[in-house]
């Protein structure tokens, strides 16, 4: 069950896997390929509290547009508190490992570390003295 017809955000259409309940599924190509907006990431952390990323690729260092969207997406989600769910070509730390961004992805996989925890699952972690 549940859908698979895409999602309008800020009146432009999202592909999706499947939605349901609070619950969506995303292919990173989706999110990450096309011009968006961290607007449209505020969007979707506002109607969804757990989101599934599939087929996230390792980014070359020379695709600036797909990582500066990949950091928006995540410091989004992070600051709203969103479970998210990733399969990946490769681990955290070696999706991106060099590039003009690389100093915003260290906070990113930092942060994609602590998403992983059970205590950020659980919403135990107390957001504002956490280290970003």
């Amino acid at each position: 069950t549940g859908e698979t017809a895409p999602i309008t955000v800020n009146g432009r259409p999202i592909a999706i896997r499947k939605k349901v309940g609070k619950y969506i599924w995303f292919d990173f190509q989706a999110l990450c390929s096309v011009p968006r907006s961290q607007h449209d990431y505020l969007e979707i952390a506002k109607q969804y509290k757990t989101v599934f990323i599939s087929d996230i690729p390792i980014i070359p260092e020379q695709d600036r547009d797909k990582i500066a969207l990949f950091i928006s997406l995540i410091d989004v989600f992070y600051d709203a508190r969103i479970r998210i769910v990733i399969s990946a070509a490769d681990s955290i730390e070696k999706l991106y490992n060099r590039g003009y961004m690389i100093l915003e992805y260290e906070r990113t996989h930092s942060r994609l570390q602590q998403m992983q925890s059970m205590e950020y699952f659980a919403g135990e972690i107390d957001h504002l003295t956490t280290h970003r």
